[in-house]
């Protein structure tokens, strides 16, 4: 096995474990002025350049950019994002809502806790992992998922790992991708591109769909190039 190539990969994992938890966080619960600071702060603005800098994901950056440029001041930005997120989240949006749990768009009559929860649960379990303390949602809510990619990327960075654990990782990162984020993933994004009431939910959409797809692609060609 390449010793660069597994070198390359854990240097890459700590970015895709970045992204993959600032996605969950958004995600996760309305946003608080503290949590908006965090996307115009100079940090902030390095992270969304250097995403920027991938093509696929650079419509939806720019879209990010260009809601927090329209909207004035932070303060300002909060109720109506937290509306928006009601809207598309929490049902208040009625049909044209984007429920964020794998089994709403999984089951057949778009119900709750069906086999993506189960399947979730025994993940969680295997990998000795849990839903993120304090967030009370079921297991296959998107949020939970995106966490669950980020702490599997940020394994690989653990040096004292034996390089075949790195393709172990892999291989879980890729089913997972295949079997549940991109099973639902692209049908979520999309209610939210169509019906995001703020602009800004449908800009990170399109970053969230843009990159599973990327990262796919990328976790396929290193599995090749380790095989």
């Amino acid at each position: 096995m390449d010793q660069q190539t597994i070198t390359e990969v854990r240097q890459t994992a700590l970015q895709r474990t970045r992204i993959y938890r600032w996605l969950s966080h958004c995600f996760a619960r309305e946003l608080d002025e503290e949590a908006l600071h965090e996307f115009t702060k100079a940090e902030g603005q390095l992270f969304l350049e250097a995403l920027a800098e991938n093509l696929a994901l650079k419509p939806g950056i720019d879209a990010l950019r260009t809601y927090f440029s329209e909207n004035g001041d932070l303060p300002e930005m909060v109720v109506p994002l937290s509306s928006a997120f009601s809207f598309l989240f929490l049902g208040a949006g009625g049909k044209k809502s984007a429920p964020p749990y794998e089994s709403v768009f999984i089951s057949e009559h778009g119900s709750m806790y069906q086999e993506p929860h189960s399947q979730m649960l025994q993940i969680l379990q295997e990998q000795d992992l849990s839903i993120p303390e304090g967030f009370h949602e079921p297991a296959d809510h998107i949020a939970v998922q995106l966490d669950l990619m980020a702490q599997l990327s940020e394994r690989m960075l653990q040096e004292d790992k034996p390089n075949g654990s790195v393709k172990i990782a892999l291989d879980g990162q890729q089913q997972f991708l295949d079997q549940h984020l991109l099973n639902w993933v692209p049908n979520f994004c999309q209610r939210c591109i169509e019906h995001d009431p703020s602009t800004f939910y449908r800009g990170l959409s399109q970053v969230l769909l843009a990159f599973i797809q990327e990262d796919r692609t990328y976790v396929e060609d290193v599995l090749k190039d380790l095989s």
